[in-house]
């Protein structure tokens, strides 16, 4: 038996690492709903869509094909994976990601994602919006300076400079205001969600602790 398995948190808990590596262990889809904004992103600057045609984006939103083969992420056939992380779709996705009817044709396709069960879906409104029927919610958090330790440290690994820990952590608190304020899909804790706060794990403790939350609902479903 399968079920659908809904992770929420804030930025720097490590919901896409550690529910990427959860699906491994328990042979799920994994399914990061952040990289269907930035392929709807990507597939935008590509056809040199204006992000401020809202009439042009509505079209592209009608032309843009997503898929999820493995590990690889595909738009109209093309596998975007490598794509997803180039600057201009950073700097370029907070034009979409407040649009309502992007948001809208996002959600439609993330539940179109998950619609034969079996998947570990993860982003900030998964518990609530994508999959409020979900077999299993979780909420993965830490503290923001744990978080933004990880960011620093992440940074430090990839060489990103400037990378001061004060403003990493500034930057946080900035953007869990954005998530749990925005008008469509907020950030929050649904009322069946298991809150998981991982700031004194590691990253194999956080996956022990995924694989216990869902033995224990496997198990729970099966009596």
């Amino acid at each position: 038996m399968k079920i659908n398995i809904a992770i929420d948190g804030p930025a720097g808990s490590g919901k896409s690492s550690a529910g990427a590596e959860f699906a491994k262990q328990i042979g799920y889809q994994f399914i990061d709903t952040g990289l269907t904004y930035r392929a709807f992103t990507y597939y935008c600057v590509v056809n040199n869509i204006d992000f401020n045609d809202h009439q042009a984006l509505q079209t592209a939103l009608q032309n843009f094909n997503y898929q999820v083969i493995g590990d690889d992420i595909f738009v109209n056939n093309e596998n975007v994976t490598d794509q997803l992380q180039q600057e201009v779709v950073l700097k370029n996705i907070n034009k979409i990601t407040g649009l309502s009817f992007v948001r809208e044709a996002m959600v439609d396709l993330q539940r179109s994602l998950a619609k034969d069960q079996g998947v570990v879906m993860v982003g900030r409104d998964i518990t609530s919006v994508v999959l409020p029927t979900a077999g299993l919610k979780i909420f993965l958090t830490a503290s923001i300076e744990v978080r933004a330790l990880r960011r620093w440290n992440q940074n430090k690994v990839n060489n990103i400079v400037p990378n001061d820990l004060e403003l990493l952590k500034a930057q946080l608190i900035k953007r869990d205001q954005a998530d749990m304020q925005r008008a469509t899909g907020p950030l929050v804790v649904t009322s069946d969600a298991i809150v998981l706060d991982n700031s004194n794990l590691t990253f194999s403790e956080t996956i022990q602790a995924l694989l216990k939350l869902y033995n224990e609902k496997i198990k729970s479903e099966g009596q």
